[in-house]
């Protein structure tokens, strides 16, 4: 809702509560190499950076993969999703900087963001049509993903799916090792949050990140990742 342009322009690892602002921008530029993902099964949470709210508008299954299996994707993937507007090459990003540095700022929102787009424009690549990344080529797989009616046909689904095609085995994986308490809820949240405006949205992650920081399964995940780092949670 902020009336003014907003840019992300994101390099190296983007996950998490940085790819919830990077979500929010008007204006959103990946640079080639990213690592992109929403890795909250890793430590017993939920997408809680207004992941019902842009999740929920990406292509069938691909919300739901990314939410409870922490699956990592490209910049050239988060452009085929609608979640990047526009890719860069790594060489490309100190220019793209000052150029945006001289954009003639008038205060008149609609005016200024015709800047940033010609601004970004002499460097990035835009969508085609045609999928530049690897993602968006199983969107079949994907959207056998999404009819899933249930936490457990979708992990069943996604284990059919890794025997099928390696792309998904680190992805089953993640969801098999991952918390099963965030699993169970991330996927009611998505089918809760499916077509709610963002503020309801952001008003629902407020209650769950509390209860999620009064239950066992969060300071676990986060003492296994990133505390002692022995990667052994006990959910």
């Amino acid at each position: 809702r902020y009336p003014k342009p907003f840019v992300a322009l994101s390099h190296g690892v983007c996950m998490g509560g940085g790819l919830g602002l990077v979500a929010g921008a008007s204006h959103r530029v990946f640079v080639q190499g990213s690592k992109i993902a929403m890795p909250e099964i890793h430590i017993g949470l939920f997408p809680d950076v207004g992941g019902g709210y842009f999740l929920n508008r990406m292509p069938a299954g691909v919300g739901a993969l990314l939410a409870l299996t922490g699956h990592v994707i490209t910049a050239e993937d988060a452009l085929d999703i609608g979640l990047a507007d526009a890719v860069a090459n790594d060489d490309a990003r100190a220019g793209l900087c000052a150029a945006l540095q001289r954009c003639p700022w008038s205060g008149d929102g609609n005016l200024d963001r015709a800047a940033i787009n010609a601004a970004i424009g002499g460097f990035t690549s835009a969508p085609t049509g045609t999928p530049a990344g690897t993602l968006m080529t199983h969107a079949a797989s994907l959207s056998h993903l999404a009819a899933s009616g249930n936490v457990v046909a979708c992990r069943d689904a996604l284990i059919a799916q890794a025997a099928r095609d390696s792309y998904f085995a680190a992805a089953a994986r993640n969801l098999a090792q991952g918390s099963p308490t965030s699993a169970y809820v991330t996927f009611e949240y998505l089918r809760r949050t499916r077509g709610l405006d963002i503020a309801a949205v952001l008003e629902l992650d407020g209650v769950l990140a509390r209860q999620f920081q009064r239950q066992h399964d969060f300071s676990e995940g986060v003492r296994a990742l990133l505390i002692d780092k022995d990667r052994a949670p006990r959910w």
